[in-house]
């Protein structure tokens, strides 16, 4: 989507950091302001770092660091004219009453306001993203759909409005920055800001965010891949191998047969482990209970929905929620079960 922030990019930023946030998603959206500042020759962006009790927050890698102040002060020269939420991989529990209460209050003062990552969970939980097309990162999208429906999802990197300033997180947070500064003054700017961050290429807001299906699967077969988009796409309502191989314009037998050449796993596996990691994505990002999630991802059978995820995660679906591996368990979060021989 074109950029239609009304305006140029606000020289007084805030930054509301919400405990668990992503520190790469702070650290890529400061560093584009400093370079300005000293591209420009003179303190042009100021910023702030805040949050709900004005203590030092904790980022999902360990880190703390030091907030400038609490959020919450309903004094109009001590808010930003711009304010970012900035989260990380557990959105939940949400943040006091007060915190909406100011997010409130800012929103009718005319701050723009912004999310990255999971920071969209807060925005509309305060009811404040309205028809605004909302981007947050692919992991956490189909919880915040189950729980927000009346919020139209974006699959893009990020989604510049008039008064909203939405990103995936990660490296899409460079991008939106670099063209929000490019906006307000030009291509010159952006250009020396993105050489000196060693940023080749500036993605446009309609890239995708995860990489395409051959990529991930690292298969080139047309077949395969027909089939494992069908099954990627029939979660909550599942088909049976038969309508996929169909789907697939491929033969079911011609199907198990690729399915056990590159994966050594038959198109049911497969499709189950589809269905558990998008079970694994709902446990992780929301606060759906157990058998709400059974049902989203096509488990008729609470029981065998559970016996299902211990076999395919050795951790019972209630224990695993909310784990962050980053912290508790390095290195155990398994990758991709579908991964081609």
């Amino acid at each position: 989507m074109a950029a239609r922030l009304a305006g140029d990019l606000p020289r007084n930023i805030g930054f509301l950091l919400i405990p668990g946030f992503s520190l790469l998603a702070l650290s890529s959206a400061i560093e584009p302001l400093r370079l300005a500042n000293q591209l420009l020759g003179q303190r042009h962006y100021a910023w702030r770092i805040l949050t709900g009790d004005g203590q030092p927050a904790r980022a999902s890698c360990g880190m703390t660091i030091t907030a400038d102040g609490k959020a919450g002060q309903q004094v109009d020269q001590d808010n930003p004219s711009c304010l970012f939420v900035i989260a990380g991989f557990d959105p939940w529990p949400q943040p006091d009453l007060h915190l909406k209460s100011w997010l409130r209050f800012l929103d009718r003062r005319g701050t723009i306001l912004g999310a990255v990552d999971t920071g969209a969970f807060l925005l509309a939980s305060a009811e404040l993203l309205g028809e605004t097309r909302t981007v947050l990162h692919w992991e956490s999208a189909a919880a915040f759909s189950e729980l927000f429906p009346e919020v139209s999802v974006s699959e893009e990197l990020y989604e510049i409005d008039e008064r909203r300033l939405l990103c995936a997180g990660g490296a899409a947070v460079l991008d939106m920055m670099i063209a929000l500064i490019e906006k307000t003054h030009g291509p010159g700017l952006a250009s020396g800001i993105a050489e000196r961050l060693i940023y080749g290429r500036n993605r446009a807001p309609a890239q995708e965010q995860r990489l395409a299906l051959r990529d991930r699967v690292r298969l080139n077969d047309p077949d395969v891949l027909r089939a494992i988009t069908v099954m990627e796409n029939r979660i909550e309502t599942t088909c049976s191998i038969s309508h996929i191989a169909s789907s697939a314009n491929v033969s079911k037998r011609t199907l198990e047969r690729k399915f056990r050449q590159h994966f050594n796993q038959t198109p049911k596996q497969v499709y189950l482990q589809c269905r558990l990691d998008h079970a694994r994505r709902l446990l992780r990002h929301s606060d759906l209970r157990v058998r709400e999630i059974a049902m989203a991802c096509g488990f008729s059978s609470i029981s065998y929905f559970c016996r299902a995820y211990k076999r395919g995660f050795s951790v019972k679906p209630g224990s695993d929620r909310r784990l962050d591996y980053a912290l508790v368990e390095p290195g155990a979060e398994p990758g991709l079960a579908i991964q081609a021989n």
